[in-house]
């Protein structure tokens, strides 16, 4: 075999070999708006206003409660999207309720508010995030979403353990929304697994409430929720996926692309 054959045979083996997934950026979330309160307890509530970005995923984490039962949420609508629920989880006889909404959209509107149709309620908070680097396949954000957690919760106590399954992928994001029935309580993120708090606590009365959200990147089967009060926890999450990465050859059958 002539050295140039050989040449030959090295440069299509390195070329398989280096074909593999590139390195991407891994998902990130912003917040476009955020905010609580216990006296606005019209049945529907409207958000501060935002300006969403084209083709990113929009994850609305709302707590409302009612002093007897807070119904689930019929709607959220604005910003010329399609909202879609994700899962919700109510808890203390069903008087608090956690709600994940999703969408997506090619032409988001712009300087734009929300609606979320709550029906009676004495207290609502809720973050409205943005993220980057989410499979953007399927309707509304329907391919960004993974799986979510069965909702849980203590009746007392300062921290509360919620399971996530092992995820489809360790490039993809678990998000955590945990609540303390102590309006005000102070929120500790769950450093012991690499998790960062979003954006900051939304805290309100009637019946008393704080609210905060956590994410990281890869799989943590038992994510925590730390509260400074003793005053009972709930918690419920949900896996979102990594958009794919793109395949690129290495630079070393570059290098030896002339040799043909």
């Amino acid at each position: 075999m002539t050295i140039r054959k050989t040449l030959r045979l090295v440069w299509v083996a390195l070329s398989v070999l280096v074909t593999a997934q590139a390195a991407h950026a891994a998902p990130t979330p912003s917040v476009l708006a955020s905010g609580s309160s216990s006296t606005d307890t019209a049945a529907d509530f409207t958000t501060g206003t935002a300006s969403p970005t084209a083709n990113r995923l929009q994850l609305l984490l709302i707590h409302h409660v009612e002093t007897t039962t807070a119904a689930a949420i019929s709607s959220v609508t604005g910003c010329s999207m399609t909202w879609a629920e994700v899962t919700n989880y109510a808890y203390n006889t069903s008087s608090r309720r956690i709600s994940i909404w999703r969408t997506m959209s090619a032409t988001p509107g712009s300087a734009c508010a929300l609606t979320i149709a709550t029906g009676t309620r004495t207290g609502i908070a809720y973050l409205w995030t943005e993220w980057t680097e989410l499979d953007t396949s399927g309707s509304d954000g329907s391919g960004a979403i993974v799986t979510s957690t069965s909702g849980t919760n203590t009746a007392s106590g300062t921290s509360l353990n919620n399971t996530f399954a092992t995820f489809g992928s360790e490039s993809n994001a678990g998000v955590e929304v945990c609540v303390s029935n102590v309006n005000g309580n102070v929120y500790t993120v769950d450093a012991t697994a690499t998790w960062t708090q979003i954006g900051t606590s939304q805290a309100h009365a009637s019946p008393a409430s704080t609210t905060a959200v956590q994410y990281r990147i890869g799989t943590d089967t038992t994510a925590t929720c730390t509260f400074t009060t003793n005053g009972g926890i709930a918690a419920i999450g949900v896996e979102l996926k990594a958009a794919a990465a793109a395949t690129s050859s290495g630079g070393i059958p570059r290098l030896l692309g002339g040799i043909r």
